[in-house]
């Protein structure tokens, strides 16, 4: 089974990633990492203080890197990444554009690239995609600004439990 955790950056999505690879003993990725380290960036847009990614490239290695695993959770900002092997996204989303806000100004972000991203997040950018590749009921839409982190973990590893059973 592969989970994509997805999301507007600043939403929780490597706390949520970290936390259900630790109570699902799950194989851990993040894209974006692997996308640097493995020298797939192929270039830089420094206006919007971003990478472009060869995303089939990114595709592949990641497919390398899960080939034979079990339980597989990738963080990712592109939701529909491994569209036809994941079984479920889950899409990170943040209610209050003043907490997200904080949250990117604490990272040092310029005020251009933190309103672009509460714009996404205030039009729902990421779960769109997420439900424009993706089932709806294969979809978890989480609030992190209205619910603790601890007990969106709980819901979802619940779920996953399930489904793998």
């Amino acid at each position: 089974m592969i989970i994509i955790v997805s999301g507007t950056p600043g939403t929780g999505k490597s706390e949520i990633t970290n936390g259900l690879c630790s109570l699902l003993n799950a194989y851990c990725l993040s894209a974006s990492r692997i996308a640097i380290e493995s020298d797939l960036v192929i270039a830089r847009d420094f206006v919007r203080d971003t990478y472009i990614v060869d995303e089939q490239a990114l595709e592949s290695r990641i497919d390398e890197l899960v080939r034979g695993k079990e339980l597989v959770i990738i963080e990712s900002l592109d939701p529909c990444l491994l569209k036809d092997k994941s079984s479920l996204i889950v899409v990170t989303r943040c209610s209050s554009p003043e907490i997200l806000e904080d949250r990117m100004r604490k990272r040092g972000w310029r005020k251009e690239k933190i309103e672009e991203n509460i714009e996404a997040e205030v039009l729902g950018v990421i779960e769109e995609q997420a439900l424009s590749c993706k089932e709806k009921d294969r979809v978890i839409v989480v609030d992190t600004c209205a619910e603790s982190i601890e007990n969106i973990i709980k819901r979802i590893s619940s779920f996953v439990s399930q489904s793998i059973q």
